[in-house]
This record gives C-alpha cells, structure tokens and sequence, in this order.
C-alpha cells in the first residue's frame, strides 16, 4: 500500500513539475546498506521510495525539482553517498545519525 501510494505521489508530482520523476534518479542496488548502518529495521515508508528512486541530488540546477515536500528535500542515496541525517528528539536535541562522508 505505502509503495502504491508514493507511486501515485510521484506521478501527481510529475504532472505538475513535469521531469520531477526522472530528476530523482533510479533506485540504487545497495541502498538498503546506507540504512542498516543506521537503523536494523527500515520503515516502510523508505522501502517504497528508496526502492523506487535514488532522491534528490544535493547539486540539482532546476530548483522546482529540490523540493520533495515544500521545504523538504529528499536526501539521494548513491554508492558514494556524501549526507549527514541528523535527527531531533525534543528531549535530546539534534543527534547526527548518519555521516558518509
């Protein structure tokens, strides 16, 4: 169901940034290595879309495709990938949770 529904996501988005797709490139073979190292389990919801697309690279020149939601970027995973994920907890504050560089 969360693959069907990012699916739909992803051709509304095309439709109205037409290229949007295909600017998030294809699914990298080994993407699911970037989360294990961070977390055992991977939450469904990037099952659907790392399975499906490699993000937005960090680089990109058309600006209507940075945004995966308004504001929100959704970080590309590559071979080489060169992302820090940070995450905040209100008790804890900002927390690095990843570093690939």
């Amino acid at each position: 169901m969360t693959s069907d529904l990012f699916s739909e996501y992803l051709f509304l988005s095309d439709k109205m940034r037409t290229g949007y797709k295909s600017s998030l490139g294809k699914s990298h073979s080994s993407w699911e290595n970037f989360f294990t190292e961070i977390t055992p389990a991977i939450p469904e919801v990037f099952l659907a879309i790392y399975g499906e697309v490699a993000g937005t690279h960090r680089d990109i020149a058309i600006q209507k495709y940075m945004d995966f939601v308004p504001g929100y970027r959704l970080i590309q995973i590559t071979d080489d990938n060169k992302e820090v994920i940070f995450h905040f907890a209100p008790g804890d504050g900002l927390q690095k949770w990843h570093n690939s560089v």
